[in-house]
């Protein structure tokens, strides 16, 4: 992965997956990070935020995604709470992933038979598939 930073505009807003799938010319076959910008992103590790999905990748060999704990989440008491953790501690996403380019033949999939959910071609449903 290199450090470059290329923008495409997507013309109709489809949803996330869809605007996701639009950036297939521009990443090839390459594993890429996606930074969602809704976050505000610090570590208290030596490694950056950016290495450490980029990490998980090199040593996973597959698609990663940043998680973070949070607290008192009633969507999260049911769903996302793990063994390892204190009982009042929960994961959720963190808006970071290192993605396998094999999330593009998934996505252009649910476009090409217009698969949707809530309207739209989503990221979500697909991230889980890699």
């Amino acid at each position: 992965m290199g450090a470059k930073v290329d923008f495409v505009i997507q013309e109709k807003q489809e949803g996330f997956g869809h605007a996701i799938a639009q950036c297939k010319d521009v990443i090839g076959d390459e594993p890429f990070l996606l930074v969602l910008g809704r976050h505000v992103y610090r570590t208290r590790q030596q490694k950056s935020c950016v290495e450490q999905p980029l990490d998980g990748y090199s040593i996973a060999g597959k698609s990663v995604m940043g998680l973070k704990t949070c607290s008192s989440m009633a969507y999260a008491q049911g769903r996302l709470q793990t063994k390892r953790l204190d009982p009042d501690t929960f994961l959720s996403a963190f808006g970071m992933y290192c993605i396998d380019p094999v999330i593009f033949s998934y996505l252009n999939k649910n476009i090409e038979n217009n698969i949707r959910s809530g309207g739209l071609i989503q990221f979500t449903n697909n991230r889980d598939s890699v």
